[in-house]
């Protein structure tokens, strides 16, 4: 449901039913699942034209994906890229580099509460 909003430009509702998500998720300890979301997340921040916080929350996703050995869906994967490729425009090099090292260094919990505030400098 969140992607379907997103894709009609109901970013509200996106967020919210991520953060519905995320919160389930959390409770019942499901990282694969967290994963999915922080992806959603991602994939939200690109559609409100946030490119760094994008890359930086599919940074955090990819990681805790690498370290539960849960690889992305393949058709997930390539929406999630072409939507980063699509925002990133206009970015450095360096600028998408050092996105996506901050979330390579988040934590779950970090990763988390980054997710959860609206903007980059709410959290980062």
């Amino acid at each position: 449901m969140a992607g379907l909003a997103r894709d009609q430009g109901e970013y509200d509702v996106a967020r919210a039913r991520l953060t519905e998500g995320l919160e389930i998720l959390r409770e019942v300890g499901d990282r694969r699942g967290i994963a999915f979301i922080l992806e959603g997340f991602a994939g939200l921040a690109a559609a409100e034209a946030q490119p760094t916080r994008a890359i930086c929350l599919a940074a955090a996703a990819a990681s805790l994906r690498r370290i539960i050995g849960a690889a992305a869906p393949p058709a997930w994967r390539s929406d999630l890229e072409r939507s980063l490729e699509a925002a990133s425009t206009g970015l450095s090099r360096e600028a998408v580099e050092d996105a996506g090292a901050l979330g390579r260094r988040m934590t779950l919990p970090e990763a988390v509460a980054f997710a959860l505030a609206t903007r980059m400098g709410d959290s980062a």
